[in-house]
């Protein structure tokens, strides 16, 4: 694709580098984020002897340079976050290369009372903070998988995260390493790294996934919410697969969902499009959406434009004065996104004319686009492109 020239300046759009130095600040820029920008530099061992700089490497400083500082914790006691953040503040646990993961599946079990599923479930449920690129913080309930510390939650808790925290039964609290997110099952897998949790405990078959039967979602901390399965269900074809969601009369749109045994038989999610909650998936659903993002990374057969996006940093977002825009942080090799120049770093401000502003709203743009492809603005260092990319089907 040709390059095109940017209007009303002299630079032209250059897809091997980034050249910071090349595009002086605007004159507006406050002396404080100039501070800011000289600090950047100087902890990146970049002093001003280098007048150009990767801007790669300046998002990736800009990103360390955040001090990941929860304003809430899960019990309300700001002083053990402080506290485990001092002395934890660059343990991120490390995955596996090869994981094996093995969800425990249900044998045979009697029924349970409300009070002995929570029982039954204590140890197998934790709570996660979640900071956000932006300092705000969401919380929520997630499961654990596997006794090494994967855990379930909802990628819309995850979503621009920059630092998850994990309380478990015993109220220790724990950092936790972000797997993998699908966007469009809402489903987000994390890691403690930790031994000797006790994994949930799936259900077997989608039996109990049928209108009328009980069903009993955690969605806080506040206990669990009881309700049934509806009539009512939706499908969505994405790619190659097909997610069903079945519709509930329990107010929410995250957490596990277990029968009347206290197996996990589906986790409550965000439908694309659509505000309100009630909507959960499968267990075989889950279960298949799981390992898919712990072996692989991705869910395979979705649309995707070979490249990968996050929330811009706060120091980015004041310093190029952007009100909207997701950053590239992941391009495929030898995908549309590399042939057309695009670069990790690269900020995607449009797409078919919509102002971008959440990882979920640039899945639900592809999700329902009617079209083959997609126009993109693109952001670089001061200069402006508009690029075409076909939607394609993950591998």
């Amino acid at each position: 694709m040709a390059k095109q020239e940017i209007q009303e300046n002299e630079y032209n759009w250059d897809s091997g580098t980034y050249q910071t130095g090349a595009t002086e600040p605007n004159k507006g820029q406050s002396v404080v984020i100039t501070v800011l920008l000289i600090a950047v530099i100087f902890l990146g061992g970049l002093a001003s002897a280098l007048g150009l700089m990767n801007i790669r490497l300046l998002s990736q400083l800009m990103r360390q340079q955040q001090t990941p500082v929860l304003p809430i914790a899960v019990d309300g006691t700001q002083e053990v976050i402080d506290d485990f953040l001092r002395e934890n503040q660059d343990h991120i646990p490390q995955l596996p290369i090869n994981p094996d993961l093995e969800l425990t599946l249900a044998e045979e079990s009697s029924l349970r009372t409300a009070q002995q599923i929570m029982e039954f479930n204590r140890q197998s449920v934790v709570n996660i903070t979640v900071q956000t690129g932006q300092n705000q913080h969401r919380t929520g309930p997630a499961v654990v998988l596997s006794s090494d510390g994967f855990l379930l939650t909802n990628a819309h808790l995850t979503d621009n995260a920059s630092l998850i925290m994990v309380q478990l039964e015993n109220g220790e609290q724990l950092r936790a390493a972000l797997v993998a997110t699908d966007a469009y099952s809402d489903i987000a897998v994390l890691y403690l790294g930790v031994q000797g949790l006790s994994p949930v405990v799936f259900a077997q078959n989608n039996v109990d996934f049928i209108p009328g039967n009980q069903a009993y979602a955690l969605v806080n901390s506040d206990g669990l919410s009881q309700g049934h399965i509806l009539q009512g269900s939706r499908q969505l074809d994405v790619g190659h697969d097909r997610i069903v969601l079945m519709e509930t009369d329990i107010d929410g749109d995250h957490g596990p969902v277990f029968n009347d045994r206290g197996e996990l038989n589906g986790f409550l999610c965000r439908y694309f499009g659509e505000d309100g909650g009630g909507w959960m998936l499968s267990s075989s659903q889950l279960m298949n959406i799981v390992e898919q993002l712990v072996e692989q990374g991705s869910v395979q057969g979705h649309p995707g434009l070979h490249l990968d996006v996050e929330q811009i940093s706060n120091f980015c977002r004041q310093y190029w004065n952007l009100s909207f825009g997701l950053q590239i942080n992941r391009i495929l090799t030898g995908g549309a996104a590399e042939d057309a120049g695009l670069l990790e770093g690269d900020i995607l401000l449009t797409m078919d004319g919509v102002e971008l502003t959440t990882r979920q709203q640039f899945y639900d743009l592809l999700l329902y686009s009617e079209k083959e492809n997609v126009t993109l603005e693109v952001f670089r260092a001061g200069q402006h492109l508009t690029v075409q990319l076909p939607i394609s089907i993950m591998p």
